[in-house]
C-alpha cells in the first residue's frame, strides 16, 4: 500500500551451434520465470504469466532452413466467483498451461 511493487523473475539461454556433431544443426532453449511476488507462493491473484520455455532446432541445407519450435508457458489468471449463501465475491487463481509446436520450412532466394 506504500506504492511499492516487489516482483522477481529470471532467465537462462542456452545455445549449442553444433547438435550431435552435424554441422549446420543448431539448438536454442529459453527459460524464462516471473512472478509479481518476492517469492511466486506469495504473488497476488493477477493476470500473469509465470514460466516459459522455448526450444529451437535450426537444420540450414543450402538455401532451405528447416526449423521445429516448441514452447509450453504456464500463466494465472484471475476467476470469479460468487458465494452462492453470503453473495460475497470471491476471487482464485486459475492456472493454465500452453503448449504449442510449429515446423516450417523456408528458402531465401
Amino acid at each position: 500500500g506504500a506504492g511499492f511493487v516487489i516482483t522477481s523473475s529470471g532467465a537462462i539461454s542456452y545455445q549449442n551451434q553444433r547438435v550431435f556433431g552435424v554441422r549446420r544443426l543448431r539448438f536454442s532453449s529459453d527459460l524464462r520465470l516471473n512472478s509479481d511476488a518476492l517469492l511466486p507462493l506469495l504473488g497476488s491473484v493477477k493476470d500473469e504469466q509465470l514460466a516459459s520455455w522455448d526450444n529451437r532446432l535450426d537444420y540450414q541445407i543450402g538455401r532451405t532452413q528447416l526449423r521445429l519450435a516448441t514452447q509450453i508457458s504456464s500463466s494465472r489468471t484471475p476467476k470469479f466467483s460468487s458465494d452462492a449463501v453470503t453473495g460475497a465475491q470471491q476471487v482464485k487463481a486459475e492456472r493454465k498451461t500452453q503448449r504449442s509446436i510449429a515446423v516450417s520450412v523456408t528458402r531465401a532466394f
